[in-house]
């Protein structure tokens, strides 16, 4: 009974670094050699406690750091509360990562006050500041793309929302800066930045640093498959 307890406590805590979730497993096994399908098949039931967890883990984290939206007002950069914000959400978006390019990771977003529409693909870690974010359904954030709805200004953050438009394309280590909009069917290339108030075309694609124009998109195309 005791690997029973321990793989149902211990698999919500390492669903993030997935080597010991198999660890626990295995251990589980061996300790009930006789009975190692019940293991096996308690093993799911594990898991899907762990997804709940990190449900939860959103909800408190909305109900107790975003009341009406915590990014409405300039915050001084080493102010206590936005100290606090940053730690408590990085520990938390250590149980998202798991849940990158499910449907999942737009639930997550959601709770945390971002629209987003349906069949997005969201392969990029959660941002900081997410309850500003607008991603029009179709949209693809690959891994490594980071959309910042901050600047600092002085000694202050200072915040503005960010809208991507319907097929949109965030490519893979590219930076979204804050205030800036995507046209429908716009892609920001690889490693390319789109500087902050900038508002990329529809059906184009931008590449550089700063992000410049250079012809039209292919996603736009591979895409009209997705309802808008």
């Amino acid at each position: 009974m005791l690997h029973v307890v321990a793989l149902m406590l211990l698999a919500p805590l390492s669903i993030y670094p997935g080597h010991l979730t198999f660890a626990v497993a295995a251990w589980a096994i061996w300790e009930s050699s006789w009975q190692w399908w019940a293991a096996l098949l308690l093993l799911p039931a594990a898991v899907a406690a762990g997804v709940l967890v990190q449900v939860m883990v959103v909800l408190q984290l909305r109900l107790l750091l975003l009341p009406g939206g915590a990014h409405t007002r300039p915050v001084p950069v080493l102010s206590r509360s936005n100290s606090m914000y940053m730690v408590l959400f990085a520990a938390a978006t250590s149980f998202f990562e798991p849940l990158q390019g499910t449907s999942f990771a737009a639930w997550v977003w959601r709770m945390l006050g971002a629209s987003v529409g349906q069949h997005v693909l969201l392969l990029c870690p959660t941002p900081k500041e997410v309850d500003l974010l607008s991603v029009g359904s179709g949209s693809v954030l690959e891994p490594g793309a980071a959309v910042h709805a901050h600047s600092i200004e002085g000694d202050k953050f200072v915040y503005a929302p960010i809208e991507l438009g319907p097929c949109s394309w965030l490519r893979a280590c590219c930076r979204l800066m804050p205030a800036s909009r995507m046209g429908t069917g716009a892609c920001l290339d690889v490693a390319s930045v789109a500087m902050k108030g900038e508002t990329l075309f529809p059906k184009t694609e931008w590449r550089g640093n700063p992000a410049q124009p250079v012809g039209p998109s292919t996603y736009s195309t591979a895409a009209r498959s997705v309802q808008l």
